[in-house]
């Protein structure tokens, strides 16, 4: 329900703000983290030269790596795609988290 929550949270600010917001898919993130982050920069951004050494070296990157990583010296470049919601989440859990996040999954191209 928080990533549902938090998707159709982003969906609704995109349309309220096309101009200040790009939709960014994880799995694209993780698998080219140097291109992504600088189509983001050149859409919000234009005039910020950007190197992807800078993105993720400050004291806090609770945004772009989550509570568990936080204290580490990581960059954006260490980004790993993260598998385990298709392998190891409880089928009772598949059963109601799949027919709720339909549509954005649709959206997204996960179906």
């Amino acid at each position: 329900m928080g990533w549902f929550a938090a998707n159709a949270s982003c969906e609704l600010f995109g349309r309220l703000h096309p101009g200040a917001y790009v939709r960014v898919r994880y799995e694209d993130l993780a698998a080219s983290p140097t291109k992504v982050l600088r189509a983001i920069c050149a859409k919000l951004s234009p005039a910020i030269g950007w190197s992807s050494d800078q993105v993720g070296t400050g004291n806090n990157r609770h945004q772009l790596y989550g509570n568990k990583m936080r204290r580490g010296q990581l960059t954006v470049l260490e980004v790993k795609e993260d598998l385990k919601w298709k392998t190891e989440m409880p089928k009772a859990y598949w059963r109601f988290v799949m027919p709720v996040s339909f549509p954005l999954r649709r959206r997204y191209g996960y179906l």
